[in-house]
């Protein structure tokens, strides 16, 4: 893994995070303040978007690869005003992450995944894209924000090891942490907590059991191997 911007770092396990972009053709839904977007990047194939670089206004945080996943980016945009049947949905300005597959594998159903605004609970937010390749092997790509003093961001299970990435420095504007792990779709009971530098749990225990089911039904029919 590759962190960028000056940010040299343990590599975490894997992960992504990436802005909404209606200019690539991608979003079925946006995420507005407090809220992620409503299913995010969810064409499976990104026809007719080139998301190998990155749009006019995104940033990109850093790089990794999945065995899974493959190649894959964590960006940070801001978002634009998005008007639908004269409503707004979202207000420009808001503060957007995105994990993007730049190769993303052919049974996989979602190029990538990202919300705009503050979710989550405590400073503490996760999103999940879970992945698939014609081998039937599966993953979930698990990201989000973190507190701006969270050195690390740990998944526990109730049939798992805890499994801890690194944070990862986010925008200079931005007071918070972006941070990305690789899970197996079959955990059971995950919670997610931020560590602090000295090794404390913050104890926010974040029920991310939500984020796993997409991943377990597309794992279904599959043996998971991360």
């Amino acid at each position: 893994m590759q962190w960028l911007e000056g940010h040299m770092r343990q590599p975490a396990q894997t992960a992504i995070l990436v802005p909404l972009l209606l200019s690539l053709g991608l979003v079925a839904g946006c995420g507005s303040a407090n809220q992620p977007a409503a299913g995010g990047l969810a064409d499976s194939t990104g026809a007719g978007a080139d998301v190998s670089q990155p749009a006019p206004g995104e940033r990109t945080l850093a790089r990794g690869t999945s065995p899974v996943a493959g190649p894959w980016e964590i960006r940070a945009s801001t978002s634009e005003r998005i008007v639908y049947e004269d409503e707004e949905v979202q207000p420009a300005g808001l503060d957007c992450i995105m994990l993007v597959l730049l190769d993303p594998p052919a049974g996989t159903p979602r190029p990538g995944a990202g919300a705009c605004g503050e979710f989550g609970e405590n400073g503490l937010g996760a999103l999940e894209l879970p992945v698939m390749d014609r081998s039937g092997r599966a993953q979930v790509l698990l990201f989000g924000r973190a507190p701006a003093r969270a050195a690390a961001v740990e998944v526990t299970a109730s049939n798992a090891e805890p499994m801890r990435a690194h944070t990862i420095a986010g925008p200079v504007d931005v007071d918070a942490r972006t941070w990305v792990l690789t899970v197996p779709p079959g955990l059971q009971q995950p919670r997610i907590d931020w560590v602090t530098a000295e090794g404390a749990r913050a104890g926010t225990r974040l029920d991310a059991s939500h984020l796993m089911d997409r991943g377990r039904r597309l794992a279904a029919t599959a043996e998971p191997n991360p």
